[in-house]
């Protein structure tokens, strides 16, 4: 529950040494008049009264301590990486038409005929699939559509971001029989940046950390990083929740250990058995998780209410997948599918470096103005000798392995595999082919 800092009066007796505060009427003589008295005590008492209704009007709601809990959507920055922290909303709250602060937290499943049409509007299917409790009633879910109702530009600025992410996300959801304002929780995390990076070492859209992104097979190494991938860290953060789920059959609980892992929920409910999310002794950040996302849900279900307006998304694919087979050379890919390479690299955000990785995953996402069949079978037909460009070297006195892979851009295993080199060792004037490194991707 949240709770506001308000003056308190110490009943306790004062430690040694401590001076205790004097009554504000003790100033008056034993002797005086009871009239005087009551004069006083009543301009007292009224002046106390007085202070303390502006002391209500001005506190603020919210955290003892605003800088100790995120926001749930970040205004947008210029530059650098737009996260979701911010401070905890200041002021007062507005008040809305208020619904019984139920914890019901089932929501019908967006129809897959429906999601597969590429016609409409994705926030118009959407409405007609979002049937989870919004608890609009509930003063955490009042606060975070009030910071939106205070920054009224912010969905607006994520237009792009959520054009090109969200049908594919959306879909995804649907095709899972899971709740449609599932789809929306990237908002939430990344404000849908596929570079996001926190604090704590989570990226992508999703915002994986190492542990559990590993957890749910998706690849991170020197070549590429899957949280970046949008089909891979999709597909795994929907497993993760999916499991959550079937641990607590709720999805305001399997919400909360997305974020805060299944031991803080677990220690919650200990505590406090049979309670539901809103009750629960939950870290500070996970309290106010779930409200964000209702918010954002809630502003999306009916902005006229919440007195906004939203983007424009049509419910149009913007991408898809080629599968490569094998590693390819960036620049080479770009050349072949005549693309830039610098929109390559933008649609593959989970490539770090100059070619994919040698140990996969093999693919690619393309945008789907490239025609995606003609590009799979333009790769199909390219020699797979020719998708890296190659150069003979010299081995030197005293060169090893790891020195050539670091000098040329590449890794050792690529090295071996090549060269079929045996127990990793090499000799002086040995010939060996390197891969021709062009720039990392930046």
């Amino acid at each position: 529950m949240d709770t506001v800092r308000s003056g308190s009066v110490n009943t306790q007796p004062p430690e040694r040494g401590e001076k205790r505060h004097r009554h504000p009427l003790k100033f008056l003589h034993p002797s005086a008049t009871s009239t005087v008295y009551r004069r006083a005590q009543v301009r007292v008492f009224s002046s106390f009264a007085i202070a303390l209704i502006l002391a209500a009007c001005t506190s603020q709601t919210g955290p003892l301590n605003p800088s100790e809990t995120s926001s749930p959507v970040a205004a947008l920055k210029t530059t650098g990486v737009e996260g979701p922290a911010r401070p905890w909303p200041e002021g007062p709250i507005e008040l809305f038409v208020e619904t019984p602060d139920a914890t019901r937290t089932s929501g019908a499943k967006v129809p897959a005929d429906a999601i597969m049409d590429e016609s409409g509007d994705l926030w118009a299917l959407l409405r007609r699939s979002m049937h989870m409790d919004l608890n609009l009633g509930n003063k955490r879910v009042r606060q975070e559509i009030a910071w939106l109702q205070r920054n009224p530009r912010y969905l607006h600025r994520l237009q792009t971001r959520m054009q090109t992410y969200l049908p594919f996300i959306v879909q995804e959801v649907a095709l899972r029989d899971m709740p449609a304002e599932l789809a929306l929780l990237p908002i939430v995390e990344s404000a849908l940046d596929v570079y996001a990076f926190s604090h704590g070492g989570a990226a992508g859209p999703w915002q994986f950390i190492r542990g559990t992104a590993r957890q749910y097979r998706l690849t991170i190494d020197d070549w590429y990083d899957g949280r970046r991938d949008i089909f891979a860290s999709t597909d795994a953060a929907l497993r993760l929740l999916s499991d959550l789920y079937k641990r607590y059959d709720d999805w305001f609980l399997a919400l909360a250990a997305y974020n805060a892992g299944p031991g803080n929920v677990n220690r919650a409910l200990r505590k406090k058995p049979g309670h539901g999310y809103f009750d629960l002794p939950l870290p500070r950040e996970t309290r106010a998780y779930v409200p964000r996302l209702l918010a954002v849900a809630a502003v999306i279900k009916d902005p006229a209410l919440h007195g906004l307006t939203v983007p424009a998304i049509a419910n149009k694919q913007s991408f898809a997948k080629v599968d490569l087979h094998s590693q390819f050379q960036l620049s080479t890919l770009a050349t072949l599918l005549d693309i830039e390479l610098a929109d390559l690299q933008h649609w593959n955000p989970a490539f770090a470096r100059w070619a994919t990785s040698p140990r996969g995953p093999h693919q690619a996402v393309v945008p789907l103005s490239l025609d995606p069949e003609r590009a799979q079978a333009t790769i199909n037909a390219w020699p797979a000798e020719r998708r890296v460009d190659w150069q003979e070297i010299t081995v030197g006195n005293g060169d090893t392995l790891s020195e050539l892979a670091m000098r040329h851009k590449t890794d050792v295993q690529s090295l071996v595999n090549v060269n079929k080199i045996r127990k990793h060792q090499i000799r002086a004037g040995q010939k060996l082919l390197i891969p021709t490194a062009g720039e990392d991707a930046p």
